[in-house]
């Protein structure tokens, strides 16, 4: 049985994307993104907002860290579970690890289409090993 971890999502930044460098060099790039959905509660329509963070690993995320609070984006990745303990506390986090991430781009005052920054593949990213040293 095939195993499937795929995630594909658009919204807009809640805050500038942060890159940072290992100590092995490879970039990592995180953000979040909200997600807005209506849906219809008896006559009434209602908007419901959810917050994602995500995180872009290598060449990818040299590019994503650019990104600033507000921006429009659509992507595609995975799910990720970090688990660890605090004070005898079990705790954990969901979040999305992207492949790739594209950009609305504005100019003059339209929209243009949205504009893909270099793709990386995920069995491109499978083997890194980004656990070494990570800034945050």
């Amino acid at each position: 049985m095939a195993k499937i971890n795929k995630v594909e999502i658009e919204g807009n930044l809640t805050r500038d994307a942060e890159s940072k460098y290992t100590n092995a060099g490879k970039c990592i790039a995180s953000f979040s993104i909200a997600y807005n959905d209506d849906y219809k509660k008896g006559d009434e329509w209602v908007k419901q907002v959810s917050y994602f963070d995500v995180t872009v690993l290598g060449k990818e995320a040299e590019t994503t860290g650019a990104l600033r609070k507000g921006a429009h984006v659509s992507l595609t990745g995975k799910l990720k579970q970090d688990r660890w303990e605090k004070d005898g506390k079990t705790n954990s986090k969901v979040y999305i690890v992207a492949f790739e991430v594209y950009a609305e781009t504005a100019k003059e005052g339209h929209s243009e289409a949205p504009r893909p920054a270099p793709a990386q593949s995920p069995a491109s990213t499978a083997g890194d090993d980004f656990t070494d040293n990570i800034p945050f």
